[in-house]
């Protein structure tokens, strides 16, 4: 089923190999994240559209989990009973952007960032899910949601920590190595095991 999210919770860094292709540290004491408005928010089959003089722009394909009711403080050992489902998602990134000027929500809040598959109802975490993202039929990110730093109860128990969750927030869990530049013409897809494959357009 499509949905549409309350809000967008990204996690930054949490796979090592993404970040240590960045030359970035790993956050290991708690999650780094950062929001995306929904107004990136496109649906399998649509168009990324690339904003003018912004530099390189990357796709990021990442495992997405929803929330299925308010959660405040809510223990890692109950965070199934908020899961409300998985669904694939590109963080899309101006990266030269994002470089320059150190501001997450900047470099991947522009309309269209954020395209979004078919949500898939389930209570399942996505500890070990195989994860493989193509650029022009190519495949270009190939892990498993089992290299998370953080996994997603620790995501959602420290999320709820500090923000009120409610239901259909989305959280992207973060992207594994193999993140790229896109261009005019060029055509994503997403595949994660057991839910329906994401695809969208560059322009």
């Amino acid at each position: 089923m499509n949905f549409r999210p309350n809000k967008i919770i990204g996690i930054a860094r949490n796979y090592r190999a993404h970040a240590a292709e960045l030359n970035n540290t790993v956050p290991e004491a708690e999650p780094l994240f950062f929001y995306k408005p929904t107004s990136s928010i496109i649906f399998s089959g649509g168009t990324v559209i690339l904003p003018q003089h912004v530099g390189r722009v990357d796709y990021e394909g990442e495992l997405g989990v929803v929330i299925s009711a308010t959660a405040k403080n809510i223990e890692e050992e109950k965070v199934n009973q908020v899961i409300k489902g998985l669904v694939p998602a590109f963080d899309i990134t101006a990266r030269a952007l994002q470089k320059s000027k150190g501001h997450f929500s900047l470099a991947k809040g522009f309309d269209t960032f954020c395209p979004i598959g078919i949500l898939a109802e389930s209570s399942s975490d996505g500890s070990d899910l195989r994860l493989r993202t193509y650029l022009n039929d190519e495949c270009v990110q190939d892990s498993s949601t089992s290299n998370m730093v953080h996994s997603v109860p620790r995501l959602i128990s420290y999320l709820s920590s500090v923000i009120t969750l409610e239901e259909n927030d989305l959280i992207l869990t973060g992207t594994p190595a193999g993140v790229g530049p896109i261009n005019p013409g060029d055509n994503l897809r997403l595949e994660i095991d057991g839910l329906s494959a994401l695809t969208c357009s560059v322009m």
